[in-house]
């Protein structure tokens, strides 16, 4: 399914891109920088629908001709082919293990986005070690180059691969919906993310039954974040609640191939168009990494984060 090029969206060029994770920078990783766009899309509860989100937005933004790679960050537990209904020969398991180019697990998916999927059911790669960790760094570098933007599907929650890649990633998309379990744990995860991060993050609010509540949500995240933890947040806007994302989901066909006019295909189009033509950011938006420090994904120390009660607090205040 294809769309007209929008003349209300800046134009795909090298320049105006930016430069990709900066896992790729430090260490022994001595890989040339692509310039991509690079957003890890996050959740800090399942069940938000944030990888389905991920892959919808990946060919709405193909659609107006952007070159996507949409990329597995869920390494032990990757699902992107499975919504695809794809089987792949190899994935980024096979990459990290050195059992194959990155370029051979990448394979094309509807609307032109290329894929790197992960393997599911590996607890091997739930943290990443040291081998893997510079395989992973440099895969990424090479596979961004024929790239204009990187979508990376982070896993779920705190988990310490998650952690790192979006600390290091260019820009931070949080999902969340309008329950209270989902947006506590959003505002908690937001709260983690600003002790490694000066970005402000991206917010999509999703599964919401009207603009409205969307709105609702996002303004109780905002001054929840603002009073709490003085951080700015950047709305992205929403995606309704809609029964064809479910039915695609069954049907392992994105729902904006399957269902192009249903309201949720309609809410990405526009997620689409305010992540292209919104304010990108710069060099100054991202935590460098010390001079002495290794791409290493530190393991989280029980108090790195906020306890489920304070950020139950916090929010219950604003």
């Amino acid at each position: 399914m294809s769309m007209p090029t929008d003349p209300r969206l800046p134009a795909s060029s090298p320049r105006e891109s930016r430069p990709a994770l900066q896992i790729i920078r430090g260490g022994k990783c001595a890989v040339p920088v692509p310039t991509a766009r690079v957003l890890a899309v996050a959740s800090g509860k399942g069940g938000v629908g944030k990888t389905s989100l991920a892959l919808n937005l990946a060919l709405a933004l193909a659609a107006l001709d952007r070159r996507v790679l949409l990329v597995d960050g869920d390494l032990a537990l990757g699902k992107l082919d499975l919504l695809l209904g794809e089987e792949p020969a190899a994935n980024l398991g096979h990459v990290l293990n050195g059992e194959c180019a990155v370029e051979q697990a990448i394979f094309t998916g509807p609307s032109g986005v290329r894929v790197l999927a992960s393997p599911c059911g590996r607890d091997e790669f739930a943290v990443l070690d040291a081998a893997r960790r510079e395989r992973f760094c440099a895969a990424m570098a090479r596979a961004a180059t024929a790239a204009d933007i990187v979508i990376l599907d982070l896993a779920t929650g705190i988990g310490p691969n998650s952690i790192e890649l979006a600390r290091r990633a260019g820009e931070i998309v949080v999902v969340t919906t309008p329950e209270p379990t989902a947006s506590i744990d959003a505002y908690a995860l937001i709260k983690i993310l600003g002790g490694v991060r000066r970005a402000a993050p991206r917010i999509i609010v999703n599964r919401a039954r009207s603009a409205e509540e969307a709105a609702e949500t996002y303004a109780r995240l905002a001054r929840t974040a603002s009073r709490h933890l003085h951080a700015g947040l950047v709305s992205w806007g929403h995606v309704l609640e809609d029964t064809a994302v479910e039915d695609a989901v069954r049907r392992q066909i994105p729902f904006l191939l399957g269902a192009p006019e249903a309201p949720a295909s309609l809410c990405v189009r526009e997620v689409a168009r305010k992540l292209l033509c919104g304010d990108r950011p710069d060099e100054t938006d991202r935590v460098p990494l010390p001079a002495n420090s290794s791409p290493a994904s530190p393991s989280l120390p029980r108090s790195a984060g906020p306890s489920p009660i304070a950020a139950r607090r916090e929010w219950e205040a604003a």
